[in-house]
């Protein structure tokens, strides 16, 4: 009974996002949690739990049929986005659900001047797309220093669609030295950090969430305009009312989403942008 009663709120979760109900979405993402007996925070510095390799597998075999191309020596995705990137036998080399869902919502939302970081960027295709569109700076990170030749490369592959300062760091979310030198290749203002962070299915495990939770408040502009927005795959749904609540603990609320067949895109913004919020731990 119980298990079906979570599996008919995780439904009514989905459907809340798909249309846009944000308060339902919040008051359900609560329910969840409520039901589960525990709070949204794991640890305060949890192991690194490993992906779960049947979802892993999912996703890519999705991501495959997606973007399956004939040249042998790169992967073309103009028909998508006008983006040519480097075909790697690689995890984070293909271009994931979650990953075509946000450069939908970028190309949506048009050319914007804005400050961009990507978390586990992967082939880059989000953070190469906000370049191509017209932001005025561009960090592709991740945690996995393996893939940053491959974002290397995607960026000469694309550097005549680009015209603003892109730069390719290894970030680790858990090491709080690493986030501030990320901090540090925002073009410097009055108010430090980005105005955008991109993140396409980076988590894989509820551990992962209060990590990249406290290195989102640290990144993130403290603007009312400044924005988070997350995709994932519909295979990590599970993963969202934690998500939400720790970002809601963290001072940062759901403002839109999007939900498409293979993934969801939420946005978040500060609740109250003038007061920097405390980390979660």
């Amino acid at each position: 009974m119980e298990e079906a009663a979570s599996e008919d709120v995780q439904s009514a979760l989905a459907a809340a996002t798909a249309q846009g109900n944000i308060d339902e979405v919040r008051r359900l993402a609560r329910q969840m949690l409520a039901a589960n007996g525990s709070k949204a925070k794991p640890q305060k510095s949890p192991p690194r739990p490993a992906p779960d390799a049947k979802k892993v597998a999912a996703v890519e075999t999705a991501a495959q049929a997606a973007t399956t191309s004939s040249h042998e020596s790169k992967q073309n995705t103009s028909e998508l986005f006008g983006l040519t990137l480097s075909r790697e036998h690689v995890m984070g080399e293909a271009i994931w659900p979650a990953a075509l869902c946000l450069c939908r919502w970028l190309e949506g939302e048009g050319a914007k001047p804005l400050r961009v970081l990507e978390l586990g960027a992967g082939g880059g295709a989000p953070g190469l797309l906000a370049a191509a569109l017209g932001s005025s700076s561009v960090v592709l990170t991740d945690g996995d220093a393996g893939l940053l030749p491959l974002l290397q490369r995607n960026l000469a592959l694309n550097r005549q669609r680009i015209s603003c300062d892109v730069h390719v760091y290894r970030l680790d979310w858990r090491s709080s030295e690493s986030v501030r030198e990320c901090c540090s290749l925002a073009p410097s203002t009055d108010e430090p950090g980005f105005d955008t962070i991109l993140a396409a299915d980076v988590l894989f495990s509820v551990g992962d969430i209060v990590p990249m939770a406290r290195a989102v408040t640290a990144l993130l502009r403290k603007h009312a305009d400044a924005s988070l927005l997350f995709a994932h795959s519909c295979f990590f749904d599970e993963l969202s009312h934690t998500l939400l609540a720790v970002m809601e603990d963290a001072g940062l609320k759901l403002t839109r989403t999007s939900r498409s067949q293979e993934a969801n895109v939420l946005e978040f913004r500060w609740s109250s942008p003038c007061e920097k919020a405390s980390p979660p731990s």
